[in-house]
């Protein structure tokens, strides 16, 4: 669940830190545990290179409310408290409020209903320049609920593992050489992920190798991005959310089909896509489509 605010507009300066990202734990007087996760990310790829702006400022819990401060270099960007209370019996009801003595969004947020165990993500501010976002999560689990409604013929849970993980692009962008040269360019959510460039072909992307491919690791996540060259060509995909749940950089990897065609009926030859789809030899060699 996305929540959209009202942007507040900061200035950008430039530092060493690529983003910020910080997760804190809240016990609520009710016994209710709030995961809150704020970040900085970049929402699209400046054209030449770019130092992120170092954001700063710890979440703190006073009762049932959540106070925020976000600063840049000692000043004060956005200041909000996020007051939380019971909405029957599944869910929780979150009001934005001001903090004294702080910037405030220019229109107060309308309240947000989570149900209980939902994860929202709430736009908190956006740079000048467009290219950053500061963005808070906050999830509420009432665990002692929760745990007493599983159900009898519930499967028996197995331990998490590499193979479970997904790779996650949504309303991609795709650059080559930091220049767009696609935009609303599809998504997927799986362990492995397609993308079509025109002039290359298929290339596929995996946090595991894929026994019977010869996929190599070769592709860098970070934050929002998959970042890969092909030739003398820098690539980078680019969704609205992190790739694989943290910042990074991180190594993936990478295959590349043998022809240069999308063998896919439906996709234009002319624009990138990315998709989701199982990758077996027959397709990996575009045969019997």
């Amino acid at each position: 669940m996305r929540i959209p605010m009202l942007l507040l507009a900061f200035a950008v300066a430039a530092c060493a830190q690529l983003s910020n990202w910080k997760s804190q734990h809240f016990r609520l007087p009710d016994g209710a545990l709030v995961s809150f996760i704020s970040t900085a990310t970049l929402v699209s790829t400046p054209k030449s290179s770019y130092l992120m702006p170092d954001f700063t400022g710890n979440a703190n819990l006073r009762g049932n409310t959540i106070e925020h401060m976000i600063e840049e270099r000692g000043q004060k960007v956005l200041g909000y408290r996020l007051r939380i209370e019971p909405a029957q019996e599944a869910a929780y009801l979150v009001t934005i409020e001001p903090m004294a003595g702080a910037p405030f969004f220019v229109q107060a947020p309308k309240p947000i209903r989570i149900p209980d165990g939902q994860r929202a993500e709430i736009d908190l501010a956006t740079s000048k320049d467009g290219y950053v976002k500061a963005v808070a999560s906050i999830q509420i689990i009432r665990y002692e609920q929760r745990l007493s409604d599983i159900p009898a013929g519930m499967a028996e849970p197995h331990d998490l593992s590499v193979e479970a993980l997904h790779l996650m692009v949504y309303d991609a962008e795709v650059f080559r050489n930091n220049t767009r040269i696609a935009e609303h360019a599809g998504g997927a959510t799986a362990g492995t992920i397609a993308a079509y460039l025109p002039g290359v072909g298929r290339v596929f992307f995996s946090l595991l190798p894929r026994e019977g491919f010869d996929f190599t690791k070769t592709a860098t996540v970070e934050n929002n991005r998959i970042i890969f060259v092909i030739g003398s060509d820098r690539y980078e995909i680019a969704g609205k959310g992190s790739v694989i749940g943290q910042p990074g950089p991180w190594k993936i990897y990478m295959l590349r089909a043998p022809d240069t065609s999308p063998c896919e009926q439906n996709i234009d030859p002319s624009r990138p896509y990315v998709w989701a789809r199982t990758l077996t030899p027959e397709w990996l060699n575009c045969q019997g489509q």
